[in-house]
């Protein structure tokens, strides 16, 4: 499962040219600290979980705390509001006391999707996901062609519902006014 890693010095071109651009931002007063502070974080997170120590599980736990943390509490909120302006339905499921709730099912969700990915393609951590470990190893190319870009799914829409939550200051999608449980205006 190993990449093959970048050579040492594009990370460093990489982020020196980062830094270099946000030297000449901070200069015209132009900083963005959430942005720099997201990429901090997920630096360090990558730095001492899989550069550092080369280990799976403290480069998850840094992640889930640098990046999922905030997520989850972006997706709740999205969600409670959607259910006051829109979908009233949904409300019980945003209440206070439903926290542990949704959160129970965001994390088997995110079991079942890693044991998929663990019993079917990995099979390296067994001892985590030893209920998948009876589902058939798949290693043809005619069914991995098929079977990764369908595990991938949950991730990839992660990433595309990530392009819509950083792009905030962008026009007035309806999204917007939901998140931040804003009422239409009147005409």
């Amino acid at each position: 499962k190993k990449n093959t890693p970048m050579p040492p010095h594009s990370s460093g071109i990489l982020q020196g040219a980062h830094v270099f651009k946000e030297y000449h931002l901070w200069r015209q007063g132009q900083v963005n600290l959430p942005r720099n502070f997201l990429l901090l974080g997920t630096t360090l997170s990558w730095s001492i979980g899989i550069v550092l120590f080369d280990n799976d599980l403290l480069f998850t736990v840094t992640n889930v705390i640098a990046h999922g943390i905030p997520y989850l509490a972006l997706t709740w909120g999205y969600g409670r509001n959607e259910a006051m302006l829109t979908a009233p339905w949904w409300k019980p499921l945003f209440r206070p006391t439903a926290a542990p709730l949704y959160i129970g099912m965001l994390v088997l969700f995110a079991y079942l999707e890693e044991g998929l990915w663990e019993g079917l393609i990995w099979r390296e951590h067994t001892g985590i996901f030893s209920t998948f470990q009876n589902l058939p190893f798949i290693n043809t190319p005619e069914t991995l062609v098929w079977l990764v870009p369908l595990l991938a799914l949950p991730q990839a829409t992660h990433y595309i519902l990530d392009a819509f939550l950083w792009r905030l200051h962008s026009g007035a999608p309806e999204w917007k006014r939901i998140l931040f449980y804003q009422q239409k205006a009147a005409r």
